[in-house]
């Protein structure tokens, strides 16, 4: 099996890379840097290596361009990653107690318009938003926060103060995935290229009409410096073409206006917000109390590079108590009010796998709200096996087993009902959230 390696430590927004791009299971590596991570590939410690290239909002990464020339790598793949900072910090944490904030600096660039708000705080950059966030959460001070994913603030334990607080929404990073090897699949439509250029007027213009007769769209250039040759450039170029045949015709032209030339490689074009699972839209479980929506979704979520959010979690912490609590204190129709609340709420985040409780297709508003930027999934499991599972703090359920069945009974149209996507998950929580995966890129495809 193919191993690759990313830079960063889980959580990180090239982690999400990697799990939208390899099948679930491949190995993943962790680096320290670019550099490194370009060491393990050339050493064969990794297949893959996961490389930003560029944002949306920042442009190119020039490192990772002097790497990829450096190494003499190919590409084999490219994968968008939404980009969306949140501020965080430990549980209980107020604004006003934080006086820090780390970041990678690229981050802490593109929440520029938010920490306007806050002049006094102290900027601390570090080598990858998710590293700010695990740095929170080891030093355990509530005078310190991070600006990284949603994900990295679920993986290590830590409330969200503001989300969405980078000044653009729309906001995207693009990652290449190199090899040591070129390798080609059917439907390759982007071709990467690198060359240089003698030094005389038109001589880049006279290149790039070569592609134009060849009815090749030009889609990405970038030029870097010569380390051993002041005012001259290597040339980065990508193009997206429909012609099925190989180029290499078009390629002899080409070196004959270069003063060298490289094929960097041919592979899958992918466009932001399509690329494996639809990162604008959420993915919602719904199902019956037990049946795995909370294990299966943090499983989905790490597979498919999103963020993970437990309904009913949030329901206790608008509530300031547990379910259970609220039922006692409350009655139903207090928490289903409070669940209408946090439903509509949810809805407003983008990339997000969200474990719904059982009863959430009780109220239709719930379902509007929540299918309106996401897709629906209805994870079904037999009534024998949520018998055997874990039922304590089930309100409704109060111990009694009987009372499962006529739940069942009551909610099972409305789950249908609402379902876009069903999966039976009388399996492994890992080979339903594999089976969710599938089926959601499945239907991206068909699109």
């Amino acid at each position: 099996m193919l191993k690759a390696v990313y830079s960063g430590i889980p959580g990180s927004y090239a982690e999400e890379a990697a799990l939208a791009f390899f099948p679930a299971g491949t190995p993943l590596l962790q680096a320290s840097s670019f550099g490194d991570a370009c060491k393990k590939l050339a050493e064969g410690e990794a297949d893959r290596a996961v490389l930003p290239v560029e944002n949306s909002t920042t442009g190119a990464i020039a490192e990772v361009y002097d790497l990829l020339s450096r190494y003499g790598f190919f590409i084999v793949g490219e994968q968008y990653v939404r980009i969306e900072h949140c501020l965080m910090a430990l549980p209980g944490t107020e604004l006003s107690q934080i006086r820090e904030v780390a970041s990678h600096e690229q981050g802490i660039f593109q929440s520029a318009e938010f920490l306007k708000n806050y002049p006094d705080w102290v900027r601390r950059p570090v080598y990858n938003t998710a590293a700010a966030a695990q740095m929170v959460a080891q030093r355990g001070s509530p005078q310190m926060a991070a600006i990284a994913s949603r994900r990295a603030a679920e993986y290590y334990g830590l409330s969200i103060l503001a989300g969405s607080i980078n000044q653009k929404a729309e906001n995207y990073t693009r990652f290449l995935i190199a090899a040591r090897e070129p390798a080609f699949e059917e439907n390759s439509r982007k071709i990467s290229l690198l060359f240089t250029l003698p030094h005389t007027v038109g001589s880049l213009c006279r290149v790039l009409r070569l592609f134009e007769e060849a009815g090749m769209n030009l889609v990405k250039i970038e030029s870097r410096p010569m380390a051993d040759r002041n005012w001259e450039y290597l040339f980065f170029l990508d193009f997206v073409t429909d012609r099925p045949d190989s180029p290499e015709k078009l390629f002899e032209h080409v070196r004959e206006c270069t003063q060298t030339f490289r094929f960097l490689g041919r592979y899958p074009h992918k466009e932001p917000g399509n690329s494996g699972v639809h990162l604008k839209e959420n993915i919602v479980l719904i199902g019956m109390p037990g049946c795995g929506k909370t294990t299966v979704g943090k499983k989905l979520a790490r597979l498919a590079g999103m963020a993970f959010l437990d309904l009913d979690a949030e329901i206790e912490k608008a509530a300031g108590c547990s379910i259970p609590k609220i039922f006692e204190t409350q009655g139903e129709e207090a928490f289903r009010r409070l669940e209408t609340l946090c439903a509509k709420e949810a809805a407003r985040l983008k990339g997000q796998v969200i474990a719904c409780g059982g009863g959430i297709v009780l109220r239709e508003e719930n379902m509007a709200a929540l299918k309106e930027t996401g897709v629906i999934v209805f994870l079904d499991r037999k009534v024998s096996d949520i018998c055997s599972s874990n039922l304590s703090g089930r309100p409704l359920i109060a111990g009694d087993l009987s009372r499962v069945q006529a739940l069942y009974d009551q909610r099972i149209g409305l789950y249908r009902k609402y379902a876009e996507i069903a999966v039976d998950c009388s399996c492994t929580p890992e080979e339903a959230a594999q089976k969710v995966r599938e089926l959601m890129q499945k239907r991206e495809e068909c699109k």
